[in-house]
Formats: structure tokens, sequence, C-alpha cells
């Protein structure tokens, strides 16, 4: 049976931030993370709520189908100064950097999908980004 894949922002509900920690905990309490599923949800949850008050541009973007998460990405804002953005810049020339990263960027820090056959991997859903709004809807 086909279903559709559709891909919201994050209102803020604790039910869906609950089922995207848990797609997230399935993922990581693999090899080779091999996380304890349960400290994952709770790190994930404590971390989301903690990424939405304090970096800029927060976006959790959470994949359903047939009202189940089964995906999320999630990212925010980042700049001189931030890890991530530091760490990247360092190894590019300074061309590079005034192409690249000017000013403030957006980084992705996760984009997973729960497990998927080979048939569903290539009917993979995607997603449309624009800067205030991302939203997409695709058959898998």
């Amino acid at each position: 049976m086909e279903s559709i894949v559709k891909i919201r922002a994050w209102d803020g509900d604790s039910d869906s931030l609950r089922q995207a920690a848990e797609v997230y905990a399935a993922v990581f309490s693999e090899r080779p993370y091999q996380g304890e599923p349960d400290e994952e949800v709770e790190s994930f949850i404590e971390r989301a709520r903690r990424y939405q008050d304090q970096l800029p541009d927060f976006r959790l973007l959470v994949a359903t189908a047939d009202s189940d998460v089964v995906g999320l990405a999630l990212g925010s804002g980042t700049m001189a100064g931030d890890w991530w953005y530091d760490a990247v810049s360092q190894q590019l020339s300074h061309e590079q950097r005034e192409r690249w990263m000017p000013g403030q960027c957006f980084s992705v820090g996760e984009l997973l999908f729960e497990k998927i056959s080979a048939d569903e991997a290539s009917a993979s859903a995607s997603c449309a980004a624009s800067s205030h709004n991302w939203t997409t809807e695709r058959r898998s």
C-alpha cells in the first residue's frame, strides 16, 4: 500500500518531539553508535528544547507517514564563534569563506529517517527549503 510522507515544521508540541526523539534513538542505538535508547530519547528532547531557546533560526522538520514520525531534520543558524562554523571555515581558503560562509549560515545538524526497504528508498521523500517555511509532500 502506498503511503504519503509529509514533511512539516515542528510546532512545539511534546508528542511530535517525543516521536521524533524515538526515531532518533532508534537510529543512534544501532552500530556504530550503540547508544542506550532511553538516554538518547531524553538527550534529544533536552537538546531540541535548548536549541529552540538558544540558537538563531532553529528549525526542526518532522517527516510523517500515516501519522507516524518516520524522520527528521534539525538545524539552526551558525556564525563566526560557533564551533561548527569555525571548524568548517578553517578548512577553506579566504575566497571560499567569502563565497560560501558570509556572515550567518544555516547548519543542518541532524538528517535521518527510520530504516526503510530498498523499494521505499528508491521512492524516498525530499524536502524543499525557504528562509522561513520548509514544507513538501512526496509519495513513497
